[in-house]
């Protein structure tokens, strides 16, 4: 369940990523953020 979950979260991503106006420090620091809220849950889990 959270796989499909975690999948469904990169796709929103990736589709608002994509969009050639947005720099790519923006999308760093969003890939950033999403890599520490993941930290966070696995964390959680533990």
């Amino acid at each position: 369940m959270a796989e499909s979950t975690e999948a469904g979260l990169l796709e929103d991503q990736s589709a608002e990523g994509d969009s050639p106006a947005s720099p790519l420090n923006e999308r760093a620091i969003g890939l950033r953020r999403q890599i520490e809220q993941w930290q966070q849950i696995l964390q959680k889990l533990e």
